[in-house]
């Protein structure tokens, strides 16, 4: 089956679910994890990135692929993938002040 990359430009932000496991060895970060297409990712992230009270973390959409699913960039490094995730679109919802603390 075929993979259609199309680039966002520019790129769009949003926010995904998160699940905040506590702070991390430096100071201002969170120790965090969260799903993309059935796989668990951890990653270390400034707090600054993420609301704790909703379980939501700041990411940008940076490309389209084919027509379900989205490139996202995290910002922070993922443990297990580096800094760009592919994931469902519809686990991607629209960023706006009132989803950011």
């Amino acid at each position: 089956m075929p993979t259609f990359l199309s680039w966002r430009n520019p790129p769009q932000p949003g926010t995904i679910s998160v699940n905040v496991l506590g702070e991390a060895a430096w100071h201002g970060c969170l120790n965090a994890e969260f799903l993309a297409k059935g796989r668990k990712y951890a990653l270390i992230v400034d707090e600054g990135f993420v609301d704790q009270l909703g379980q939501k973390m700041s990411v940008f959409i940076i490309a389209d692929v084919d027509e379900n699913d989205c490139v996202i960039e995290l910002p922070g490094e993922s443990l297990s993938a580096g800094n760009r995730v592919v994931i469902s679109t519809s686990e991607v919802t629209d960023w706006s002040p009132a989803t950011t603390r």
